[in-house]
């Protein structure tokens, strides 16, 4: 069997990172980020024009009339919230599936919107970077798209149940590989930060092997999986949930319920205007 690396390298049609939005995010890091500047740039990319109106337009924000400016709508949203969107509008354009497999793109999608917006929410009380921990949400399982276009001689049914259900034993059985080892290689292969890379590879580890960053983002995944009466009752101090929230905090205090259901309030707000919403 070949490494994933080669895999990666040899498998057409994967999704490279879109240009505009890389040099978005180099705007949006910079300490002197400036919303005209950020503004200038968004109206630049038409998709990424037309989401940040719907999302500054949305329910979610709740305001009393329309906004047709984007320099409007960037100063609304403020920069971290357009950020964000940048991230997600990046992050699910990059979640390409092939036509057979593509019924199951809003479910991956939503889920890693709720992923980031959780782990943003996780980050903030444990002193973790709350963009960085965003990003990380959202790539967390993109080696899925590899499963779905690097097998092709795979049945679809069984490919498409191995991405809906994350699954990583049943995933090495099917394909030899897990999406954690596939998601790492495609992040190498991009070039894309360590942190990145290592909670890709490392979010179904046990907690004893994960670094804070990669715990949290384990965390926010378990929590986006959780039906919303079960994220209304959550107790970090479950046992089933101890070992994950103690790596993750590390003595930090736990967001409330009601701030994780805000996180998947603004997930849901953010996965509406991707055009993945239900």
């Amino acid at each position: 069997m070949i490494s994933a690396d080669a895999l990666i390298a040899q498998t057409p049609h994967l999704p490279s990172p879109p240009q505009t939005l890389i040099k978005l995010l180099g705007m949006l890091d910079a300490d002197t980020a400036d919303a005209r500047a950020v503004g200038d740039a968004v109206e630049c990319d038409i998709g990424l024009s037309v989401r940040t109106l719907q999302l500054a337009n949305s329910s979610f924000y709740g305001l009393s009339r329309r906004v047709t400016s984007i320099h409007e709508a960037v100063t609304i949203l403020g920069l971290n919230t357009v950020r964000r969107l940048v991230l997600a509008v990046g992050s699910a354009g990059l979640m390409s599936l092939p036509p057979a497999l593509s019924a199951v793109l809003p479910g991956l999608v939503l889920h890693s919107t709720r992923c980031a917006s959780l782990a943003r929410v996780l980050a903030a009380p444990a002193e973790l970077s709350e963009n960085e921990a965003f990003t990380a949400g959202m790539l967390h399982d993109v080696g899925k798209i590899v499963i779905a276009h690097a097998f092709p001689d795979i049945d679809v049914a069984a490919r498409r149940a191995v991405i809906v259900k994350g699954d990583v034993d049943a995933e090495r059985a099917l394909c030899g590989y897990d999406h954690c080892q596939l998601g790492h290689a495609l992040l190498n292969h991009w070039r894309l930060p360590s942190m990145l890379v290592d909670v890709t590879r490392m979010h179904h580890a046990s907690p004893a092997e994960m670094s804070r960053p990669v715990a949290l983002v384990a965390l926010a995944d378990g929590l986006a999986q959780c039906a919303p009466e079960a994220l209304e009752a959550w107790d970090a101090t479950a046992p089933a949930w101890a070992g994950l929230v103690d790596r993750a905090l590390a003595g930090a205090p736990a967001p409330s319920p009601a701030q994780l259901q805000a996180a998947v309030a603004e997930a849901a707000a953010f996965t509406h205007v991707l055009g993945a919403g239900q």
